[in-house]
């Protein structure tokens, strides 16, 4: 290993480097993060000043799009715990050195993980794998906490020694690996399972060999075509290789492992409540395989009531019990929950959920008009939006059916506001501004103050980012700024 730890240690002395020279760029700061421009609608994240704990990467600051994480942005933060990197994030730099990080979510712009990306990041036991990844790189994760892991099916490589020292006990491999080869899962002394699947062609000899801990390992198709010597020996005593009913090629010379068959899932159900209120969590969904199940199961909100909300996944280790998750939908209307799976299993039906508004919902609200109160629908989904009527009994439609019937009784609208609004104002009528953005697809934030239903009088980052989208949209100047030309866009 005299090689590895050479390249390591000139990693760590190039990451410093260029921690040192990126220092002498001038940032531009936005709440916790200072970031560079590295474009004209782009920016890179190039430091974070806040207090840690659990932290989602902005996907813009002040307009700009982060696109990039630069080299050394976290360095030595040990107050860090858990971090979220969203989807408009494609590159990510060497930024996590000397952290305490328990847990990453990488989002989907991310395709490469670098050689030693996370590398020795004692406290790191979760990482969560963009649906885009299509590489893992040499010691990628290597000296890592990490205790299980899921491939995704876009990964088609695999590096060597990516996992080397991590107490990782089991492995679900997705469907993107054709071939195994020596090396790739070296220095596991925790593995007990490994979950092989169908779509590998090639293992090369002795791939997973020396791993005293390993007890099973589950082949999901026929054996391999091309399959090297030595695969799983010096595994652990009780070592058993299960391979399911009917698949073929288990009786090669090549196998010299005690073997069983075992029974696998076809299918699975979805169940749960069909409506629940916005804002409130709503729980008990399951998910049930109806046997024995090594791999994942997407579940995907959409419709009128999923935004805000994210695909959720589920996965199994060679398990047929029930797994539960929950969603807390922020805008009224009907969500349709799909569910998928990155193996063979045959789908259920749809499960159709409806998201009703609370006290405070903000789908249908009034407006004063020619000097009287009128109640209308705000979302533009509706097919019957800003349609205002004098009674306070004002419906949002939409084209699949849902009717909203919960109204927000808010005195004012912008149609009053004669002030221009502007970063750092504080004033009512940034409230209701920022009303008007969450329901009108220019959402401040998903969660916390700004976010829909928890709007505030403050004008910061968040909203003037959200104003320069509607400005952008309705082809005005986008400078933030809340004058005459952008208000008149609003009424």
């Amino acid at each position: 290993m005299n090689i590895l730890k050479k390249f390591f240690v000139g990693l760590g002395i190039g990451v410093l480097l260029m921690f040192i020279l990126t220092t002498n760029v001038q940032a531009a700061q936005s709440g916790d993060f200072s970031y560079n421009i590295i474009s004209e609608n782009n920016a890179e994240i190039s430091g974070y000043t806040g207090t840690g704990g659990s932290v989602s990467i902005p996907s813009t600051l002040d307009g700009y799009t982060v696109t990039s994480i630069a080299d050394g942005a976290f360095l030595s933060n040990t107050n860090l715990t858990s971090l979220t990197i969203p989807d408009s994030v494609t590159n990510l730099g060497y930024a996590f050195s000397g952290t305490a990080l328990t847990s990453i979510t990488l989002g989907s712009g991310i395709t490469t993980i670098n050689p030693g990306e996370f590398y020795n990041l004692l406290s790191l036991t979760s990482i969560t794998l963009g649906k885009n990844v299509t590489s893992i790189n040499s010691a990628a994760f290597y000296g890592t906490s990490l205790t299980s892991i899921t491939i995704p099916d876009s990964v088609t490589n695999i590096g060597y020694s990516a996992f080397y020292g991590a107490p990782l006990t089991s492995i679900i491999i997705g469907s993107g690996i054709t071939t195994i080869n020596y090396g790739e899962f070296t220095g596991l002394s925790s593995l007990t399972s490994i979950t092989i699947p169908d779509s590998v062609t090639t293992i090369g000899s002795g791939a997973f060999s020396g791993i005293s801990s390993l007890v099973s390992a589950y082949f999901l198709g026929n054996t391999p075509s091309m399959m090297g010597d030595n695969v799983f020996d010096g595994s652990n005593s009780s070592f058993k290789l299960y391979y399911i009913s009917g698949k073929t090629g288990f009786d090669g010379l090549w196998n010299t492992y005690s073997t069983s068959t075992f029974v696998s899932a076809t299918t699975f159900t979805l169940t749960g409540p069909t409506s629940g209120t916005v804002n409130t969590a709503s729980t008990n969904f399951t998910v049930t395989p109806d046997n024995q199940y090594t791999g994942t199961i997407t579940i995907t909100p959409t419709g009128v009531g999923s935004t805000g909300l994210s695909p959720i996944v589920l996965t199994f280790n060679d398990s047929s019990l029930p797994q539960t998750f929950t969603i807390t939908p922020t805008v009224a209307g009907s969500v349709t929950l799909t569910a998928t799976n990155n193996r063979s299993l045959t789908n259920p039906n749809t499960l159709i959920y409806m998201s009703i508004g609370g006290g405070s919902s903000s789908v249908v609200s009034s407006s004063t008009s020619g000097g009287s109160l009128k109640y209308g629908c705000t979302d533009p989904k509706a097919s019957n939006y800003e349609t205002f009527v004098s009674s306070n009994s004002s419906l949002c439609k939409y084209s699949d059916g849902t009717v909203v019937t919960t109204i927000q009784t808010t005195s004012k609208s912008l149609q009053t506001v004669s002030k221009v609004l502007k970063f750092k104002t504080t004033s009512s009528d940034v409230k209701l501004l920022q009303i008007y953005l969450n329901t009108h697809g220019y959402v401040i934030a998903k969660s916390g103050a700004g976010s829909l239903n928890n709007e505030t009088n403050y004008f910061g980052s968040a909203t003037k980012a959200a104003v320069i989208s509607f400005q952008k949209a309705n082809k005005l100047t986008a400078d933030g700024v809340v004058g005459l030309k952008t208000l008149k866009e609003m009424e």
